[in-house]
């Protein structure tokens, strides 16, 4: 499914309510679930931590091609390897978990990761990296990154970068840390299709790394506003809980076919969960690796502002206040519209430059000292991520 830069246009939309991200924060649950899981391991019950199974002295052999052709990959697996035919859904979650992280992101949440590449000297460095994707929202604001990998070992990233916009972020890790029991995800080849038997693998409630859910694909594919983003997703009928977000969904030839990264969570809604399609996954992080941003975004922060909710001597909305990416919108500037679309809230503006590419420009209506006044601004190109984190 996968084939470099193709990117499919999806048409259906989608009224769904109240989507989130199903990202996991430290709660009390999770801090007790952590102890009895500890007290059970201890005691011997270590089927709880059964995607720790996998632990070896020895180095994984991983690739050092970035787009592998899955049919190369048996040499790097013992056991279950890919075949290309349908190996059920016990073998096909073996498969999956050699490539499923858990990630613990601090000061943000919890979820799960997919080892997507290896690459030798990435980065500018000399040293192999392991090259792991997830979800913007996992990892976003984290003070610090630490993954830790099917064999149990658990290092810290050398950086994060995400971009809000496809709510993907790639992370950087040193090999030598990450390579026991670990292997890098098998890319699938066949589109996603209504009703094809599919799994999730991820770390639900943050703590129970390696869990395997099973559903079904329940419309290939969605337009899905999420956060005030519109994204092609996958609607899937499976059962996903916080902490699955940026865990894999896979196919039953144990093939990756997208990033699991919400659930509808409206009232009387069951099991209706949503991934980002691998082709997506797949430009998004890929950009970040090679030129560490995403080309053609268009730069939200062209005009800064300063949002005023209620009253006092500011009407509500927002205020211009720093015009230094385009001085033809004086500061102090109430926003009234952009391209005919009133806008009231910064969240508003960002989904509205979101779907603008670099160098568009669009019309700006504003209002300073009684006036209302339009001006078209060009839009630049955005050359840096939404947000980075760095070790050290």
């Amino acid at each position: 499914m996968y084939k470099g830069n193709d990117r499919r246009s999806y048409e259906v939309r989608s009224r769904i309510p109240r989507v989130q991200p199903v990202r996991q924060k430290p709660s009390g649950l999770a801090i007790l679930l952590a102890v009895v899981i500890g007290a059970a391991l201890l005691l011997g019950a270590g089927y709880l931590g059964a995607f720790l199974a996998t632990a070896s002295d020895k180095k994984s052999e991983l690739t050092a091609i970035i787009y592998q052709d899955p049919g190369k990959f048996e040499e790097n697996l013992s056991g279950v390897s890919y075949t290309g035919s349908e190996l059920g859904t016990v073998k096909a979650a073996e498969l999956a978990k050699r490539s499923i992280v858990d990630i613990d992101a601090a000061n943000a949440g919890r979820g799960s990761g997919v080892i997507i590449a290896v690459s030798a000297g990435g980065d500018g460095g000399n040293e192999d990296a392991a090259y792991i994707v997830t979800n913007s929202h996992v990892v976003e604001g984290a003070g610090n990154v630490t993954v830790t990998f099917p064999g149990g070992t658990r290092c810290d990233a050398e950086w994060a970068k995400g971009d809000a916009t496809s709510d993907i972020a790639v992370i950087k890790v040193n090999v030598d840390c990450a390579a026991i029991g670990a292997a890098q995800a098998v890319f699938g080849q066949v589109a996603p299709q209504a009703g094809q038997q599919i799994i999730a693998v991820g770390n639900p409630l943050g703590n129970l790394g390696g869990s395997v859910a099973g559903g079904m694909i329940a419309a290939a594919s969605r337009q899905v506003s999420i956060d005030g983003r519109t994204m092609e997703l996958i609607q899937l009928d499976i059962a996903l809980n916080q902490g699955n977000s940026g865990g894999g969904l896979f196919d039953l030839r144990g093939a990756l076919i997208g990033i699991v990264n919400a659930k509808s969570l409206a009232e009387g809604v069951e099991g209706i969960g949503f991934a980002i399609p691998l082709d997506n996954v797949m430009e998004v992080a890929s950009a970040i690796m090679e030129n560490g941003y995403v080309p053609g975004r268009a730069d939200e922060d062209v005009l800064k502002f300063k949002e005023v909710v209620s009253g006092g001597a500011m009407a509500s909305g927002l205020y211009v206040s720093d015009n230094s990416g385009s001085d033809s919108v004086p500061e102090g500037a109430l926003l009234v519209s952009a391209d005919g679309e009133k806008i009231s809230t910064k969240a508003q503006w960002v989904a509205l430059i979101a779907r603008k590419k670099a160098n568009e420009t669009i019309k700006i209506e504003y209002a300073k000292d009684g006036e209302v006044t339009t001006e078209t601004i060009t839009l630049p190109e955005k050359t840096s991520c939404d947000w980075e984190y760095r070790r050290g």
